[in-house]
């Protein structure tokens, strides 16, 4: 609650406050977050090995917690790697939501091959892994040919998920369609595909 209102030492006063062997996962993880966002990636890293030397068992919350430490500090190639062998310990390398941040993460730091190793093997792909696989290249300036198809399997994704599957889409699979198509360049079809919606967009 302290650190989504930006009072960090508040809450670093509550989290002393609990016994290092009465600390649960979300209390770290809540911790990491803490210190994340509110501009202190660099510390909610020294929580996360804080955690890992008090045994406490890493889930899925807070490997994104840590990714997403990682990514706000633009991290060292040797950061990610360490980052993704922790994921790969604790059984969540073949988890969706932690493949799909590592890719954003190393296509920050311009690892293009190392997003695509990742990607490709995915046994479950969402629009967002397409979306997040489609910004590492195009912010690393790799060629209109990759973009191109892998927007037209994100489409395709996205259209079976719907037609075949009854999926109803949430806000954060439009959001990331309309912005997997602006990325590529296809801002008519993005501007139309807004329009559609059967959702208002909100401001993000």
């Amino acid at each position: 609650m302290y650190g989504k209102c930006g009072r960090l030492a508040d809450a670093r006063t509550v989290f002393a406050s609990i016994g290092v062997g009465l600390r649960s996962a979300v209390s770290w993880t809540s911790m990491i977050n803490a210190c994340s966002e509110n501009g202190r990636p660099s510390e909610a890293l020294e929580v996360f090995e804080e955690m890992r030397s008090a045994g406490v068992k890493v889930d899925e919350i807070t490997i994104l917690a840590v990714i997403s430490a990682c990514t706000r500090l633009d991290c060292a190639p040797s950061l990610g790697d360490w980052v993704e062998q922790c994921a790969l310990e604790n059984g969540l390398s073949l988890n969706t939501r932690v493949a799909n941040a590592l890719i954003h993460m190393h296509g920050k730091t311009g690892r293009v091959t190392r997003c695509c190793e990742i990607f490709d093997p995915m046994g479950f792909r969402t629009v967002v892994s397409w979306t997040a696989m489609i910004q590492a290249l195009a912010m690393n300036g790799h060629g209109v040919a990759s973009l191109v198809r892998l927007v037209n399997e994100g489409r395709q994704l996205f259209k079976s998920m719907v037609e075949e599957y009854g999926i109803t889409p949430w806000m954060e699979h439009y959001g990331s369609m309309v912005d997997m198509l602006c990325r590529s360049g296809a801002l008519d079809e993005a501007f139309e595909f807004v329009l559609a919606m059967p959702v208002k967009p909100d401001p993000v």
